[in-house]
């Protein structure tokens, strides 16, 4: 799969999950899809993870570790963002 079409999926993917979560249509058919739908997100985060511990092990763990430094701070601004988001509505 190219990186463009992978790219395409995670977003059709992504999309499809924030769609069922709004969904008020509750039914054991999209719950579903939804259970479904987060296993093949988890599927795609672990890949990645491999892919991580792969280039660790090839360019150097510090190099690895400021980027997860950078990214745990992007997860924590989200959760806020979201939170404070929820609280206004």
């Amino acid at each position: 799969m190219s990186a463009i079409r992978g790219i395409t999926m995670f977003n059709t993917v992504i999309e499809a999950i924030k769609r069922l979560e709004r969904n008020e249509d509750k039914s054991k058919c999209n719950e579903e899809l939804l259970d479904y739908l987060y296993a093949e997100a988890d599927k795609e985060i672990s890949a990645n993870m491999l892919n991580l511990l792969t280039y660790g092990d090839r360019i150097g763990w510090d190099r690895i570790e400021e980027r997860l430094a950078e990214l745990s701070m992007f997860i924590r601004a989200a959760k806020e963002r979201d939170r404070k988001e929820g609280a206004s509505k």
